[in-house]
């Protein structure tokens, strides 16, 4: 997977950076045929980690809500 750093990307062989445009790899020559299907896949890797984000929160709250609502309404019992 190539990695996008402003104008440049990663080299998934070698690790260099080496500018998007490129076609090949200039240090290892690995050839650079993906580098717009790993644009889209860390744009939707970034959708889906927010995604989880949202929904941690939203348990945490749960979670929170559940406990506070507890302790305002402890049950004494007869």
């Amino acid at each position: 997977m190539n990695i996008q750093t402003n104008n440049m990307i990663r080299c998934k062989n070698c690790g260099r950076l080496i500018p998007s445009e490129s076609s090949s790899c200039r240090y290892c020559g690995d050839e650079l045929t993906n580098t717009s299907e790993s644009k889209v896949s860390v744009s939707e890797r970034n959708s889906t980690a927010k995604k989880r984000k949202k929904t941690a929160k939203f348990i945490v709250l749960g979670i929170f809500c559940i406990v506070y609502y507890n302790q305002c309404h402890k049950y004494d019992g007869f």
